[in-house]
């Protein structure tokens, strides 16, 4: 009876010996795959300098060989978005400026007119004599931005052509602009300022 119980004892030390063996290697083995380009199934989102900071691991599903704009699945706000053993990121999307202008005819009655952009220019075409465009220098510089260098309002007895670079050219970003037509007559205020030496061919 004593035979049999140190027989069962040995082979359950042996048992235990070989779990023991085997979990060793499969802690090995994972911390062998650790140090490949993958990290938990999770891609770095740079290159594997900057997969790890200090105790935290940088993780993204952007394949590999490609550049991460986001860290996280979250925007960085900075250039450099590491600093030191901190990572700065953004739950906010980059907002990106629309264009904003209104084409409206006398006392603010609304006009029917057609828009179309054919290269840099940017034509804005309202069937009625009298016709006022108002904007900012802001959304201006976004047209320009947007490859628009020259705007162009056309009338039924008229046409001006503003060159936007002259048009915002030491000019502040919320500074009002706004193009009259009046007939066959034509004015352009930037501010409080009258700038008919901005139109075009007149």
């Amino acid at each position: 009876m004593r035979l049999l119980n140190k027989n069962t004892a040995r082979r359950a030390a042996a048992a235990a010996a070989l779990l023991t063996m085997t979990a060793a290697m499969s802690v090995g083995a994972f911390a062998a795959d650790a140090e490949d380009a993958t990290v938990a199934g999770y891609l770095p989102p740079q290159s594997s300098e900057v997969m790890v900071q200090g105790d935290i691991a940088l993780h993204s599903d952007v394949p590999v060989g490609e550049v991460d704009p986001n860290y996280g699945g979250y925007a960085s706000p900075v250039e450099n978005p590491i600093q030191g053993n901190v990572m700065m990121i953004s739950d906010a999307a980059e907002e990106k400026h629309e264009a904003r202008y209104t084409v409206k005819g006398l006392l603010g009655k609304q006009v029917l007119y057609t828009a179309r952009q054919e290269g840099r220019v940017l034509t804005l075409d309202a069937p009625d004599d009298n016709a006022t465009f108002r904007t900012t220098i802001l959304d201006m510089q976004t047209l320009m931005n947007q490859g628009v260098s020259t705007l162009v309002l056309k009338t039924g007895k008229t046409s001006t052509t503003l060159n936007l670079t002259l048009l915002c050219q030491g000019q502040k970003p919320g500074t009002r602009v706004t193009l009259r037509h009046l007939g066959s007559s034509a004015h352009l205020t930037v501010g409080f300022r009258g700038r008919r030496d901005l139109l075009i061919g007149r």
